[in-house]
């Protein structure tokens, strides 16, 4: 596996390629998914269900979960994008 792959735009990628680039950027964004909620406290793990039933309790975890996804998607956008303007390059 090349991670030039993930890192530039130019070049072109087969269909198993770029399966197995997909593949490893769905891993990556769930592991990255828990390691942000253990560090946020708005994953799935922290969810107590006593807390749910408090005022202000979910709009602070959906804040929480809100940011986290933000942070998610910066860290995860360029790889995305890259991998997948390989795979539409035309050959001309």
């Amino acid at each position: 596996m090349d991670v030039q792959m993930f890192r530039s735009f130019e070049g072109r990628i087969g269909r198993q390629s770029w399966w197995i680039g997909t593949l490893i950027m769905i891993a990556v964004s769930i592991v990255l998914y828990f390691i942000l909620g253990t560090i946020m406290g708005s994953g799935l793990t922290s969810m107590d269900p006593q807390k749910v039933l408090e005022p202000g309790f979910l709009e602070g975890y959906m804040r929480n979960a809100a940011l986290m996804q933000l942070i998610m998607l910066v860290i995860v956008a360029y790889p995305v994008t890259a991998l997948m303007a390989k795979r539409l390059q035309t050959v001309c």
